[in-house]
């Protein structure tokens, strides 16, 4: 039998693992990100043009065409004229109801009351307010 030998302990080496470099693995991350997201859809020009985002202001800017068409009144906060205060009432209602339909609406409120505002010095419903 062959006697065994008793050995000195050897120290401990831990090695992390070898980083690759930032730049590679940014690069790397951004292409898979970049191939994912567009999933063919990318090129084709109605996927931005009819939007979420530009449907809901083209309603309110729709649904305010048709109030005034009808003459309907309504109530006006002085400054704001009728755009400008069903764009804040309907972004407060939007918030309030976590609804992103009627928060494009606001949008569209607004964009038209910043137009007015820009064209004419006053928006309409407010008699008051000029530049």
């Amino acid at each position: 039998m062959a006697k065994r030998t008793a050995r000195a302990p050897q120290a401990i080496v831990i090695q992390a693992p070898r980083a690759r470099s930032v730049a590679r693995r940014q690069s790397g991350r951004l292409s898979r990100r970049r191939r994912r997201s567009f999933g063919g859809r990318a090129a084709s020009v109605g996927a931005g043009l009819l939007s979420s985002e530009r449907v809901g202001a083209v309603v309110g800017g729709f649904i305010l065409g048709m109030l005034d068409k009808q003459g309907t009144k309504l109530p006006t906060v002085p400054v704001l004229g009728r755009a400008g205060t069903l764009g804040v009432a309907s972004y407060y209602i939007g918030k309030s109801m976590h609804s992103a339909a009627v928060l494009h609406a606001a949008t569209g409120f607004l964009s038209i009351a910043a137009y007015e505002l820009a064209r004419q010095g006053t928006i309409a419903g407010d008699d008051q307010t000029s530049v």
